[in-house]
This record gives C-alpha cells, sequence and structure tokens, in this order.
C-alpha cells in the first residue's frame, strides 16, 4: 500500500490502483498518524482534533468509526494497522504501507549522517538525495483543508512548511552538486524546480546565469 502525500493526498493498492477512504477526515487523521508514527496518541486528543465541535463521547465514537474503516482498507496479511492499546492510538510498526513524505525525510537524513569525505564522491548519498528529490511532487497535502480543525491545519501548514525548506534546500544541493559534475542541464533542472517553489530566491538565479 501506497500513501501519497506530497502533492494531492492518494492511497493507492498495488493492485486495485486509488483507494477512497470515505472522507476527508479519515485522509487526514492517517496522514496525521503516519507522520507521527513513532509516536502513541490518546484518543480524547485525537477525537479533538478532527472533531472539535463533537461532545467527547461522539468524537470519540467518530474516531472509532474512521480508525476502523480506514483499517479496513489498510491491514494486510492479517496484520492489523493500527496499535490500540487502551486509551492510546499508534501505527503498527509491521504494517505494510510505504510514504513518500517519510521516504524522503529518510532519504535526506541518510545523507546528512552518512560519514563520508566529500558528498559529491558518496555515491550512495547522492543516489538517496536524488530519490528525494523525485519523491518531491507538489506540497505537503497540496489543496486539502479540513473545515474546522483549526489545530490540524495549524499541524499541517507547520509541517508543510518544513518539508517545503528541506526540498528547497535539497535542490540548491542538487543544482550546486552537478554543476561541479558539469551536468549543467541536470543542474539547471534542480535549479528550475527550486525557483518554481520559491520564485525570488536570488542563489538560484545567480546559479542560472553562470
Amino acid at each position: 500500500m501506497r500513501l501519497l502525500i506530497l502533492g494531492t493526498p492518494r492511497v493507492i493498492h498495488p493492485d486495485t490502483g486509488v483507494i477512497s477512504l470515505q472522507g476527508r477526515k479519515n485522509i487526514a487523521l492517517l496522514a496525521y498518524l503516519v507522520m507521527s508514527s513513532r509516536q502513541q496518541h490518546s484518543r480524547i486528543h485525537l477525537a479533538s482534533l478532527f472533531w472539535p465541535d463533537r461532545s467527547e463521547k461522539d468524537g470519540r465514537n467518530n474516531l472509532r468509526v474512521a480508525l476502523t474503516r480506514i483499517g479496513k482498507h489498510l491491514s494486510s496479511e492479517g496484520k492489523a494497522y493500527f496499535c490500540n492499546q487502551g486509551q492510546l492510538v499508534s501505527i503498527n510498526p509491521e504494517a505494510d504501507v510505504w510514504t513518500d513524505a517519510i521516504r524522503f525525510t529518510e532519504c535526506i537524513e541518510f545523507a546528512s549522517k552518512h560519514k563520508h569525505v566529500d558528498l559529491i564522491d558518496c555515491i550512495e548519498c547522492c543516489k538517496a538525495l536524488d530519490t528525494a528529490a523525485n519523491l518531491y511532487q507538489g506540497s505537503f497535502m497540496d489543496g486539502f483543508y479540513l473545515e474546522g480543525c483549526e489545530e490540524f491545519e495549524e499541524w499541517q501548514l507547520s509541517t508543510r512548511e518544513i518539508l517545503h525548506q528541506q526540498a528547497v534546500q535539497l535542490l540548491t544541493e542538487l543544482g550546486n552538486l552537478n554543476f561541479l559534475r558539469h551536468d549543467y542541464r541536470t543542474a539547471e533542472l534542480h535549479v528550475r524546480k527550486c525557483l518554481h517553489m520559491e520564485p525570488l530566491r536570488e542563489d538560484s538565479h545567480r546559479m542560472l546565469m553562470q
């Protein structure tokens, strides 16, 4: 299963294609839990995050229904997608779901922590950075809006900005690396993609003029 949230949010099954999760809040809930998959969240917190205008009882009931619906689509080979431990909910670490945003950050983190003499000569890191650049197909949950959920919106915008800045830095670095390799065509592609995201970025304009 693939969860794509860099760009328009989509859930894709390898055999049947795009899956409908039956509601925008289900998509939002899944994205929130996936992006914080190392954490456990209380049911009260999740209910208030996605159903702030409902009573605690109704919010918790809506959460239960949403988790059940999502789980039916994503659970595979007898493995539950969510871990339900009393009042806590988290993603099952054994669940077979790939997420572009998670992979994007993993690739960047790998290159930043890998020990090498010079990045330009490190095949593994350059490959990881190229993979990250290809994964960034748009801003986080582009065009997605959840009415009446201000706390979720704040989280979404904050996450979007963090990933945006990582992408800009990544494309700038790849532009510089390919320029030093004299691969000017690839360098230009990265720089132009960066300028599409931030049209007023001066260092990118200077690179294009070189």
